[in-house]
């Protein structure tokens, strides 16, 4: 198998990962309380099966890069 394709393959898989909610609060600096809020909100998109709550780090990141503020234009 040639480098490129393994890399193609880690980063898929990497990408498909599933995070708890300890992990991903961890992993954006924030509190698993804060994280409660963004899902009850809607803010950040998550998978629930049965009581069980995960999150695709590759959509939470595309989600919270619409809340990304924009450098004002000078005139």
């Amino acid at each position: 198998m040639d480098i490129g394709k393994l890399s193609m393959l880690v980063e898929t898989e990497v990408s498909c990962e599933l995070l708890t909610k300890k992990q991903l609060a961890s992993k954006l600096g924030i509190s698993t309380r804060t994280l409660d809020v963004w899902i009850a909100s809607r803010k950040i998109p998550f998978i629930k099966v049965g009581g069980i709550v995960r999150f695709n780090w590759s959509r939470v990141r595309e989600a919270l890069d619409a809340f990304e503020v924009k450098e004002a234009s000078r005139a």
